[in-house]
């Protein structure tokens, strides 16, 4: 780029924002010291059965596709949203969705 003025970033020594306090790193987390985490029992698994499935399956319309793929190999929420045409291989049925 001709006629740009670029700047050297220090990584090492980090510059405070104008305005906001420099405090001291922390030695310990609060909540490291003698935390009891609640015990949570594993519960029953449960299954849609196949009425409801296909009531399911009626009802998503132009998603019916998304919703058979999540059901059919137990993607979670988060992984069905993430799922995008350009990361499926669709070729060789393989997904980089994690690239």
């Amino acid at each position: 780029m001709r006629g740009t003025k670029r700047s050297r970033v220090n990584l090492a020594e980090p510059r405070p924002l104008r305005g906001v306090p420099i405090t001291p790193p922390v030695d310990l987390s609060p909540y490291a010291a003698d935390l009891e985490l609640p015990k949570i029992e594993p519960g029953a698994v449960e299954f849609y059965e196949h009425d409801e499935a296909g009531a399911l399956y009626e009802a998503a319309g132009e998603w019916r596709p998304l919703i058979e793929l999540g059901m059919q190999v137990g993607l979670r929420p988060g992984e069905m949203y993430g799922l995008h045409g350009h990361r499926v291989d669709w070729l060789r049925g393989g997904s980089r969705s994690w690239t």
